[in-house]
């Protein structure tokens, strides 16, 4: 199976019909050039990380280069001259995203808590976070968002 959109493709097949797959489309050159395909890892997809378990299973949630270390600047430090309710505005945007972008809860709960984290190091306050937090379990009605807002 292989999606496009744009120039990103998503290609997902077995492991030796993906190797065939791959060298058909650098033979016939699906790029006019100078534009050459290039391999953009094997887990990421536009805002998409995929996760596959047991050879069998795909997850997926928000790709986040952040998770682990912070490599992106992405969002103002609360201390920033932005008004309270554009701040508000952007941090409900992405927990909204993070929630759409979940194939399950165990991915949702991985995604809010590490974006959650990348908020909390910037100075968001945590009586913020838990609010837009009890937004979110009550606009989706998900329980991940009140285990969410029992971390902090």
């Amino acid at each position: 199976m292989a999606t496009r959109y744009m120039d990103d493709i998503l290609a997902i097949s077995l492991e030796e019909e993906g190797k065939e797959f791959r060298q058909q489309m650098d033979q016939q050159g699906i790029y006019h050039p100078p534009l050459e395909l290039e391999d953009g890892g094997s887990t990421i997809f536009l805002q998409t990380e995929i996760i596959v378990e047991d050879g069998r299973r795909i997850k997926y949630r928000l790709k986040n280069e952040n998770m682990h270390q912070r490599r992106v600047w992405r969002y103002h430090n609360y201390e920033s001259d932005l008004k309270y309710n554009v701040k508000r505005a952007v941090l409900l945007g992405v927990l909204q995203m993070v929630h759409k972008m979940a194939s399950d809860d165990g991915q949702l709960f991985i995604s809010a808590k590490s974006k959650i984290e990348e908020f909390i190091n910037l100075g968001y306050p945590s009586g913020i976070l838990r609010f837009l937090c009890a937004i979110m379990a009550r606009d989706t009605g998900n329980i991940t968002w009140r285990r969410m807002r029992s971390l902090m």
